[in-house]
């Protein structure tokens, strides 16, 4: 008769192990039955871990009872004299009876959430870089930064989990982008120039031109300016640059007052009028090559053909 009680009993606690692992939510192994439970009388003493075991009644705790309270996870709860059969505690819950508490179902595992950071290899890999010192975000601080849409620079933001954090560098721009350079903070991006400095860089000055703007970005300004007769828009045989026509020549280019020309100077030289673009033209007084109709001038063309004179 007592073989058939524990028997039955035996099957109760298999059916309710088998039933918390399902609730549980995550894939684990059934426990054996030999697994502590978070209650119950021990094999030896009352106010032991409790095990799942079949045995007699005792009011001394010997031999016990079984006892589920505990749950699959439970860890030694606070015992009593022999305890009574109970499925009670569930997973980690207090017990009856037989003890109270337990580990929570996931001890010791890492949190769902958390994150292992990469090695200092990995994260050159990651960034494509061979040599040197790096300061970026890692692993762990590009998930942060990602979410904030930050790109560039020193962060500091709640993470996921509502804690303030600092993360030192969200990444570095590529020329002729910069950090913020688009009127966002920390957002890698570029301000666009005018059609008047877009123009002037590329020393047109007439005409429809189509170019890459500062920012790399193909751009097309209808017009860079209108010519006065009798000069033509490309008169002088340089595209979107007013020349051509009978045109006087205006003062004479020498270098010894090069460090006087500024942007709008005009100039005669090699039959040509010029007029100065960028204020690099003043350097042609230590570089020969920013002079007019140079070649190879360090800051590139300064000053604009305006075409032939006499």
């Amino acid at each position: 008769m007592r073989v058939a009680v524990s028997l039955s009993l035996l099957a109760v606690v298999l059916t309710a192990a088998a039933f918390v692992s399902c609730a549980h939510g995550i894939e684990e192994d059934v426990p054996s039955l030999a697994h502590p439970g978070s209650g119950g009388a021990s094999p030896t003493a009352a106010g032991g871990a409790g095990t799942v075991m079949v045995g007699v009644t005792s009011s001394t705790g010997i031999g016990g009872s079984v006892d589920t309270t505990g749950g699959v996870s439970g860890s030694a709860g606070s015992g009593g004299p022999g305890g009574a059969a109970t499925t009670t505690g569930g997973m980690s819950g207090a017990g009856t009876s037989g003890g109270s508490g337990g580990m929570p179902p996931d001890a010791g595992q890492p949190p769902m959430d958390s994150c292992i950071k990469e090695s200092d290899t990995a994260l050159c890999g990651r960034l494509g870089k061979s040599c040197g010192s790096v300061t970026a975000a890692d692993n762990c601080g590009a998930a942060f930064c990602t979410r904030v849409g930050k790109t560039c620079g020193s962060v500091t933001a709640a993470d996921n989990c509502g804690a303030s954090r600092t993360v030192s560098s969200c990444g570095t721009c590529t020329a002729p982008q910069s950090c913020g350079g688009g009127g966002t903070a920390n957002v890698c991006g570029c301000a666009a120039e005018s059609n008047t400095a877009f123009c002037t860089r590329l020393g047109k000055t007439c005409g429809s031109v189509t170019a890459a703007d500062n920012c790399g970005a193909s751009r097309t300004v209808s017009s860079c300016g209108t010519c006065t007769a009798p000069q033509t828009c490309g008169g002088g045989g340089t595209a979107n640059v007013c020349g051509g026509g009978t045109t006087a020549c205006t003062t004479a280019y020498t270098s010894s007052a090069c460090l006087t020309y500024g942007v709008g100077t005009r100039v005669s030289s090699g039959g040509h009028n010029w007029r100065c673009s960028d204020a690099n033209c003043a350097n042609c007084a230590t570089f020969t090559s920013c002079a007019p109709g140079g070649s190879g001038c360090p800051w590139g063309a300064v000053w604009t053909d305006e075409g032939t004179c006499s």
